[in-house]
């Protein structure tokens, strides 16, 4: 999916670690806090970086924020994640975990439930990686922070509403009369949704497409594949269309 290498060598000018004790769900967080400098890439140099953190065996919750000077769309720099099965081969895509580029300042991976473009699983004890692609830097560089809070214990997030979306019922197709018999069929082969940089869940998506008359789609967000164990969740409910998994694969 992504060509991943060894990065290029950074100053890391600031590293803090703190336990709290958070009042509204009881739960322990031990807080990290990186400011690392990145110098611009050279042409032929490594366009990705990655942050290693320790997660102890009783993690439940990995929350991660980032900030930067975005110098007015000069500076960007997207972000994913790796659990400890990553071997830091390039090309390895053991242990990923999920990419959401430069949309999210803000991310969360736990047992249950993640952040759209993010896997949800067991939070594994051992080296996690932050993995930061180097999209676009100016030539002084950037100064980039991250936080990364590790809760202990799980806490209750808060179920998305569910969009309201009006149903359309959609005429059967005419059943063949020979095994022979050929019909157009009508479908989308590139569509995105929440996972990435879509503005649509994935039911909202394959509401749209049954609204349109569509009798195909294929549900291609960028770089991850956190979309398709929902894919295979409703599809089966939506027998006039027919909903493929697929993967929009970026490199710089």
């Amino acid at each position: 999916m992504l060509k991943l290498s060894i990065a290029c060598a950074v100053v890391v000018l600031l590293f803090a670690s703190a336990s709290t004790q958070s009042l509204s769900s009881s739960a322990t967080t031990r807080a990290i806090v990186r400011t690392i400098h990145i110098d611009q890439p050279k042409p032929d140099a490594p366009r990705y970086l990655y942050v290693p953190f320790e997660v102890a065996s009783s993690t439940k919750r990995i929350n991660i924020s980032y900030s930067y000077d975005r110098a007015y769309g000069t500076n960007t720099l997207d972000l994913g994640l790796f659990d400890p099965r990553f071997t830091g081969r390039a090309g390895d895509m053991s242990g990923f975990r999920g990419w959401s580029a430069y949309r999210r300042s803000e991310v969360f991976v736990s047992n249950e439930t993640a952040t759209p473009g993010y896997i949800p699983g067991e939070i594994q004890p051992g080296t996690w990686r932050i993995i930061i692609g180097l999209y676009q830097v100016t030539a002084a560089g950037v100064d980039l922070t991250i936080k990364i809070d590790l809760e202990t214990h799980e806490t209750k997030s808060a179920k998305p509403a569910k969009a309201t979306v009006t149903s359309q019922s959609k005429a059967a197709p005419p059943s063949p009369k020979t095994p022979l018999t050929l019909r157009w069929v009508l479908g989308d082969l590139h569509m995105h949704t929440v996972h990435s940089d879509g503005d649509w869940t994935i039911p909202q998506l394959i509401t749209a497409a049954i609204n349109a008359g569509l009798d195909f789609i294929f549900i291609t967000d960028h770089n991850t594949n956190s979309h398709h164990a929902e894919i295979d969740k409703v599809k089966n409910d939506r027998k006039n269309l027919l909903v493929m998994r697929g993967e929009e694969v970026t490199t710089y």
